[in-house]
């Protein structure tokens, strides 16, 4: 009897590669949200040492105009940490997205999986079959002949 060879091999092998995309998809949407993390940390950051005044000029005396100025680069400062955020929510969806596709591809990969294994079994079975019913015809072979 011939080796076993499953007949969805190719759809399995394709199936694996997808998975594989999928995963390097999460892993690039999950750098991309690091790094826009790691951006709104840091403009939370200078908003808030601005805020303190841990940035105040040297030896410069708080006047109104400074005041107002600092007023103006909180509220931009404010206006990008809000755009920002909204970035880092896309880059969530995002890879929550990746992540869903690549569970799919698993789901997917896993039933393939579970039908070769399947029809290994069944394979094996009829496998087997075959060396009893050859073992029972040499056995019937030998037992009949007549002895010299």
């Amino acid at each position: 009897m011939k080796r076993f060879q499953y007949s969805l091999q190719r759809v399995m092998d394709y199936r694996a590669m997808q998975e594989e995309q999928r995963r390097m998809e999460l892993f690039r949407a999950q750098q991309r949200l690091y790094r826009a993390q790691r951006e709104l940390e840091e403009l939370e950051e200078e908003y808030r040492r601005v805020l303190l005044g841990i940035n105040k000029p040297g030896g410069q005396a708080l006047t109104a105009h400074f005041l107002r100025q600092r007023e103006k680069y909180l509220e931009y400062q404010g206006s990008r940490i809000e755009a920002q955020q909204e970035k880092v929510a896309e880059a969530r969806q995002d890879v929550q997205a990746c992540l869903n596709r690549v569970q799919e591809a698993q789901a997917e990969l896993k039933k393939l999986d579970r039908h070769r294994e399947k029809r290994l079994a069944e394979w094996e079975q009829e496998r087997r079959k075959n060396d009893v019913a050859k073992m029972d015809e040499f056995n019937m072979n030998t037992l009949s002949r007549p002895s010299e």
